[in-house]
């Protein structure tokens, strides 16, 4: 059976004083003796020669007088796997060795044992596919009435995001990519309308539209049939994001884009290898546009999610959330955090006020304290967002969280472009 992973391989030494892994040390007899001090079997064999590990399986020449071999592989000096064999080979396949590990092979007998001979390796995984589901890239899911989250058993993972029809309105994801450069990006879509579309922008460039050309209806009870479109993305190398939005124009055909429904996406995986340790993913800073969140606006009799982002060429991803005009007014954000802790929180904004003051409110799901963030004249005007220089911290618990920024008791109103989210300290 054909291996799926590539190996590098460098003999870096053949002798070590020391049992199995080089935990031990020489005594003045020629003894060996083991880290916890007990006496081992003296050395009396040779070392294994001729160390290889290709195609995931360990092999070297038979030790005259050995009985069994101990093999030690080690990752950051942690063992990862040990076994003692009576043969000259050894497969791992199935031991999860992804990475740079270290390969120890001792020769024993009943009356002695050999010095180690170890093998530095470095195991290769090919760059692959990679699922994202549409309804968990909602940041944003509208309220009981119409939530944006449909349940549909026939759907990709059980679900799909819906409701997505004004502009500006998608799904968003963070997605770290080991591989640099152009990617096949495969979109799964339901739709009544077809030439309808939504544009993929990564890294806040609008780098692809899918368009969808087959009218499958939309999804109900009992019925769900996704089609499937590809388009080209580039990612960098590390965290990235990927946003696919209603994007669209009164002139277009169908008129604003169309209305489509969101199953899920692949990211196609180029089969370029990497080195997962080479990599320290970190944590990213979490981009949320205002735009994908669910509105909250009082329209004068009761609550509601519907108000629509205004298109400005100066905002993220071109949109940018206002009318945020009555004390509550604001967005919700739903966020899924990864740890719990302490998290910074910026935000990009506009306002034309020249009079009175301008901030907004910051709460979560767990706290519901109003946090006041300023935010001071930015004598720029209204759809030209600038990043405001101070910031709030919020506490968040590890999965999911709700995050609000409103308009409070004597504040002017204000557009909101994004927020950023950044981890700094954890609980």
């Amino acid at each position: 059976m054909e291996k799926k992973f590539a190996y590098v391989l460098t003999l870096v030494a053949l002798l070590s004083l020391a049992g199995c892994g080089g935990k031990g040390e020489s005594n003045s007899s020629g003894n060996s003796t083991s880290s916890s001090g007990s006496i081992s079997l003296p050395v009396t064999l040779d070392a294994p020669q001729n160390l290889q590990f290709v195609n995931g399986v360990i092999s070297f020449d038979e030790v005259s007088g050995a009985e069994a071999y101990e093999i030690e592989i080690t990752k950051e000096d942690a063992i990862v796997f040990n076994s003692t064999i009576d043969t000259t080979s050894y497969d791992t396949d199935g031991l999860g060795l992804e990475g740079s590990n270290t390969l120890s092979v001792v020769a024993v007998s009943n009356n002695g044992r050999s010095e180690a001979a170890t093998l530095e390796i470095e195991v290769l995984i090919p760059e692959q596919d990679v699922i994202l589901e549409a309804e968990n890239g909602l940041i944003g899911f509208g309220d009981k009435n119409n939530s944006t989250f449909r349940n549909n058993d026939l759907a990709h993972g059980g679900a799909y995001a819906g409701g997505i029809d004004n502009c500006g309105q998608g799904v968003h994801f963070e997605y770290y990519s080991y591989i640099a450069g152009v990617h096949d990006f495969e979109v799964y879509y339901t739709t009544g309308v077809i030439g309808s579309y939504h544009n993929i922008y990564v890294n806040g460039e609008n780098q692809a539209t899918a368009v969808y050309e087959e009218n499958t209806g939309w999804g109900g009870i009992g019925s769900y049939n996704a089609a499937e479109v590809t388009v080209s993305i580039s990612l960098n190398v590390g965290w990235n994001t990927i946003d696919i939005i209603k994007d669209g124009t009164s002139s277009d055909n169908p008129s604003y884009g169309g209305w489509a429904e969101l199953d899920y996406f692949v990211i196609k995986g180029t089969g370029e290898e990497y080195n997962p340790d080479d990599f320290i993913m970190g944590n990213p800073v979490y981009k949320l546009e205002g735009e994908l969140g669910t509105q909250i606006k009082w329209n004068g009799d009761a609550w509601t999610t519907s108000n629509p982002a205004a298109y400005s060429e100066n905002a993220s991803n071109h949109y940018i959330q206002g009318n945020i005009d009555a004390v509550g007014d604001g967005i919700e954000w739903h966020f899924s955090a990864p740890k719990t802790g302490t998290y910074r929180v910026e935000l990009a904004y506009a306002h034309a006020n020249t009079e009175g003051e301008t901030f907004a409110t910051f709460t979560t799901s767990e706290d519901r304290t109003p946090i006041v963030m300023n935010l001071p004249v930015t004598n720029l005007g209204w759809g030209n967002p600038v990043v405001n220089s101070s910031t709030v911290d919020i506490t968040l618990n590890a999965g999911d969280n709700f995050i609000y920024c409103k308009k409070g008791e004597g504040s002017q109103s204000f557009q909101v472009d994004y927020i950023t989210l950044s981890l700094i300290e954890m609980e």
